[in-house]
C-alpha cells in the first residue's frame, strides 16, 4: 500500500476548475466549493445550465456573476433567453422551458427575472478559451444540432490554435452570445 506525506507531495500553484450542471443546487455547490476549496490562484469554470430543476438558481446565478466566474451556457440558459431574453415573452418557447426546469427558476426569482441576470447571460457564449501557457484548451457546451453529427462539431488546428465548432469560426468566442436560431 502506497502512503504518502504531506510533505511528500507536490504543491499545487494553480488548478483549473471545471463545473457543469448546477441547475439551481446553490447549496451543493457551496459544498462543493468547500470540498475543493479554490485559492486566488485557481481558475473557476462553469459549463453551463446553471439554472432550472433546483430551487436556488438565482441564488446560483447571482454567486457566479459576483465572482466573476467564466461561464459558459447551458441549454437552460439558452431556453430561458429564448423565452423572456427579447423583451416580451416567448409564449411558443414558455411551454418548453417550464416542462424543462423552468419553473424552479421563476419561483426562486420570485416570478422576476432582473434584467441585469439576463444582460448577463446575453453576454455569455457556449464555448470558452482557457488561459494556457502550453496549448489552447477550449470548453464548449455543443447544441443538440451539433451533438447528431459528433464528428463535424469540432476542429483544432494545433499549428495556429484555431478552432471551428459546426463549421463556424470560434476562436475568439470567448464571450459571444449564442446564436438565437438555434435550439439548444
Amino acid at each position: 500500500m502506497l502512503t504518502s506525506t504531506p510533505s511528500s507531495q507536490p504543491a499545487i500553484s494553480q488548478r483549473r476548475i471545471v463545473i457543469g450542471d448546477v441547475h439551481g443546487h446553490y447549496d451543493t455547490l457551496n459544498l462543493l466549493l468547500e470540498a475543493i476549496a479554490p485559492n486566488s490562484e485557481d481558475q473557476v469554470y462553469f459549463l453551463g445550465d446553471l439554472i432550472d430543476r433546483g430551487p436556488q438558481s438565482s441564488q446560483v446565478v447571482d454567486f457566479v456573476m459576483r465572482h466573476k466566474y467564466h461561464c459558459i451556457l447551458g441549454n437552460h440558459e439558452h431556453m430561458l433567453l429564448e423565452t423572456v431574453g427579447k423583451g416580451d415573452v416567448n409564449t411558443h418557447q414558455l411551454q418548453g422551458w417550464l416542462y424543462g426546469g423552468g419553473y424552479s427558476t421563476l419561483v426562486s426569482y420570485d416570478h422576476q427575472i432582473p434584467q441585469e441576470h439576463i444582460n448577463w447571460m446575453k453576454a455569455h457564449g457556449v464555448t470558452s478559451r482557457l488561459k494556457s501557457k502550453s496549448r489552447a484548451v477550449f470548453l464548449c457546451y455543443p447544441t443538440l444540432n451539433n451533438c447528431r453529427q459528433p464528428e463535424s462539431l469540432l476542429r483544432i488546428n494545433d499549428n495556429d490554435n484555431h478552432l471551428q465548432m459546426g463549421g463556424e469560426d470560434v476562436a475568439n468566442a470567448t464571450s459571444s452570445p449564442p446564436q438565437t436560431g438555434q435550439s439548444h
